[in-house]
Formats: structure tokens, C-alpha cells, sequence
């Protein structure tokens, strides 16, 4: 990763409400990411989750670059999403693609309700 941290990185950023989104569509690396759920969405739990690979996979199982991160939601309010990696970027083999999901450790989309931005190497 020498000289990887001076690197300008790219963005990916929601032009709409999204349920997912391919980041980076060759490897490279996870930098950091934020965003929100829009305060249309239904209250419940949702997982931001980050995957190696270079085209959004179907429902199911999926390859992770990170833990999911949970976000409780309320209906009116917006819920933020932050993931900071404390610049050790996490590495992607295939590629980096985003989704949002009504369950933790399997991909199954939610639906429209998020805007993100992804930074990446």
C-alpha cells in the first residue's frame, strides 16, 4: 500500500434514493463511506453492507468486505450511516458494490431508501 494513503480517492455518491449501488467495478480498496436512510423509510432495522465483487449480487448469500452495520430506524427521521475505517482501508478483490438490507448476515434488499457516498482506491 505504499503510497496508497496520498492517493486522491474516487467517489460513488447517490444521485437518488438507491437500494444498492457498484462502487468500484475492478479491485481495489474500501476507503470510507456515509450516507443515510430517508425518513420515508418503514421503522425497523437495516444493514449497510459492503461486497467484494463487481456487480450487486442477488438476494442471498454474499462475499463482505466488513461486518454490516446496523441502523435502527424510525419513520420521519432520517438515520445516518457512517463507516470509519481509521484510513486501514479494507481491500476488494473483484470489485466494491453497497446495499442496503432487511437482514444482517444475507443480502436481502430493502428497497429504496438510502442515499451514500463511497469513497475508494
Amino acid at each position: 500500500m505504499s503510497g496508497l494513503k496520498d492517493q486522491v480517492p474516487g467517489v460513488d455518491f447517490s444521485a437518488a434514493l438507491e437500494a444498492s449501488s457498484v462502487s468500484k467495478a475492478t479491485p481495489g480498496y474500501l476507503v470510507t463511506a456515509f450516507g443515510r436512510i430517508d425518513s420515508t423509510a418503514a421503522t425497523g432495522d437495516y444493514y449497510v453492507q459492503f461486497m467484494d465483487a463487481a456487480a450487486v449480487p442477488a438476494d442471498g448469500t454474499v462475499t463482505f468486505l466488513c461486518a454490516p452495520i446496523r441502523i435502527s430506524h424510525t419513520i420521519g427521521t432520517s438515520s445516518t450511516v457512517d463507516l470509519d475505517l481509521k484510513r486501514e482501508y479494507v481491500y476488494a478483490a473483484t470489485g466494491i458494490s453497497w446495499c442496503i438490507s432487511m437482514t444482517e448476515f444475507t443480502k436481502t434488499v430493502a428497497g429504496a431508501v438510502a442515499s451514500m457516498t463511497v469513497l475508494y482506491k
